[in-house]
């Protein structure tokens, strides 16, 4: 559900090669992570985590020219979800934002008070797999082979761990969202093989196989943040 903006947005990018690895995880053993101001958001009574992987393209303040945009970006996100306890709207909270552009990742962090880090990573996409390498010893972090399974479009659990629209946090003494918008989700679910997987380990993600999902491409447009109240 999206609720209306306060503001206009202000800066667009587009996500490309975008993958999803989703695990179900015990709400009480995620909890300390998550701010008193937010609930978790429960799915069948579980907890999800999610790491999201992409490379974020063609990254320019509204209105700029596209030569603008800076250079293609590896990111990846550590997600779960959550909600206030004071407001219908849905959304992520990130456990941590890894991306390769370091002055990206400083003024997201300053911006936004979200947990962005600098690393040097570089995603590969080839026909069926997916890299994500550190070229400073060439070590393959995360190596995924996957194959197509069916495209969903009307799923339950799907639906619930993709269709945000917003992102919470806390930002000092003060309760923020962060929303961002582009057109619904199609994607496609992925039968994966994960050949090393030292990313997920680092992260200290369950060792069951995620569910996983594949998207080519979808273009975004991000917004300041709204401030939605005050911690005390």
């Amino acid at each position: 559900m999206i609720i209306k903006r306060k503001f206009p947005w202000f800066a667009e990018q587009t996500w490309c090669n975008i993958f999803f690895f989703h695990w179900p995880v015990d709400p009480i053993t995620l909890q300390k992570y998550i701010p008193k101001p937010f609930q978790l958001d429960l799915f069948a009574g579980k907890a999800w985590v999610t790491v999201v992987v992409f490379s974020a393209t063609n990254s320019r303040f509204c209105q700029m020219p596209k030569w603008s945009s800076i250079r293609p970006v590896t990111q990846i996100n550590v997600r779960t979800y959550v909600s206030p306890r004071t407001s219908e709207e849905k959304g992520v909270f990130f456990l941590s934002i890894h991306l390769n552009h370091f002055i990206a990742a400083v003024g997201g962090r300053s911006l936004f008070h979200l947990p962005f880090h600098y690393v040097n990573v570089m995603q590969q996409h080839h026909s069926q797999s997916i890299k994500i390498i550190s070229p400073n010893n060439n070590s393959k972090l995360l190596n995924v082979h996957y194959k197509n399974k069916n495209k969903l479009n009307d799923n339950g659990l799907a639906k619930f761990l993709i269709e945000r629209y917003c992102i919470w946090n806390v930002k000092g003494n003060k309760i923020i969202k962060i929303p961002i918008s582009h057109s619904k989700w199609s994607v496609q679910e992925i039968e994966t093989d994960v050949k090393e997987n030292e990313l997920f380990v680092s992260l200290n993600l369950p060792r069951s196989k995620p569910i996983a999902y594949y998207c080519p491409s979808k273009h975004a447009k991000l917004y300041p943040y709204e401030k939605f109240g005050l911690l005390f």
